[in-house]
């Protein structure tokens, strides 16, 4: 679909469709945000404009992920843990860097840093977030409802009922012929849990 675009508006035009196509399928969980802006003349041609991406910075969420590092060196798990829930709940989609190079989405971000710490981290985070994440589970169930799902794979993805809400969600829209949401939500799981 994206080469057949591509060839149709043009190399530049098409790139453009691309990346707004590839956050149009991340933005369900706010994992993408490209910001396209004008970068001033190029030398080659007088006329023309160069584009550059450029992520957009939230200094709120710069906070809480330097709170964060900081509650992981000291080993505070609840400091830490604390403020990457509060970047995983925050309703924008904030880049955050994971080198000086690629940037992703403050949630992923922030899953994939609970993901990476010590076994006793984790402990404490499923010790904090594991009733939440029952609880919006039963809901699910007894409604049939996508929302609660929704809101603990989002939110409490790493949490003992993670997994069993994401498997429950997928099945259900894979039920209603919704295999690419289906996919986007699995793909994120075997990021996480490559086991």
């Amino acid at each position: 679909t994206c080469n057949r675009l591509m060839q149709t508006l043009g190399r530049r035009d098409g790139l453009i469709v691309a990346m707004v196509w590839v956050a149009a399928a991340g933005s369900a969980f706010g994992q993408i945000r490209v910001v396209v802006t004008p970068n001033g003349r190029t030398g080659a041609n007088e006329g023309s404009r160069s584009q550059r991406a450029e992520p957009f910075h939230d200094a709120e969420i710069e906070n809480f992920l330097n709170h964060a590092r900081e509650g992981i060196k000291e080993k505070n798990w609840k400091y830490a843990l604390d403020s990457l829930q509060r970047i995983i709940n925050s309703p924008g989609d904030s880049l955050l860097s994971r080198d000086e190079y690629v940037y992703e989405s403050g949630r992923p971000h922030a899953h994939r840093m609970i993901a990476s710490l010590p076994p006793e981290a984790l402990e404490v985070y499923r010790l904090i977030y594991d009733g939440q994440a029952k609880g919006l589970l039963a809901e699910a169930r007894r409604r049939h409802d996508e929302g609660p799902l929704l809101e603990i794979v989002r939110r409490f993805t790493l949490t003992n009922y993670g997994d069993e809400a994401a498997d429950l969600l997928t099945s259900w829209m894979l039920d209603e012929g919704r295999a690419a949401e289906a996919i986007s939500i699995l793909s994120t799981f075997i990021e996480l849990y490559p086991d």
